[in-house]
């Protein structure tokens, strides 16, 4: 399960991306989908510039909205889980 926090993620090679205010724009050369990521999705996005895992992410977020990790975690494991399922995050042993 992505809970585990040795499980690492990491943004595919091929991903676009452009950061504007607080959003990220995503798009991957011959695939149609763009992804629009506002908030704390776009904050997770460029946190995830390197390998992260899921425990590490979860921190990170946590310290930069000043929330308890506990508070946040089922919501980070709902955005990676999408993220991965839609094809721009894999596991970085992929």
């Amino acid at each position: 399960m992505m809970s585990d926090g040795s499980i690492r993620v990491r943004r595919r090679q091929d991903v676009l991306y452009r950061l504007v205010a607080d959003e990220a724009l995503l798009a991957r050369a011959g695939y149609d989908e763009i992804a629009l990521l506002n908030g704390p999705a776009a904050v997770a996005w460029e946190l995830l510039s390197e390998p992260q895992g899921f425990s590490e992410l979860v921190t990170l977020l946590a310290d930069v909205y000043g929330v308890a990790p506990e508070s946040i975690s089922d919501d980070v494991l709902r955005l990676v889980a999408e993220l991965k399922e839609r094809g721009w995050l894999l596991r970085d042993d992929d």
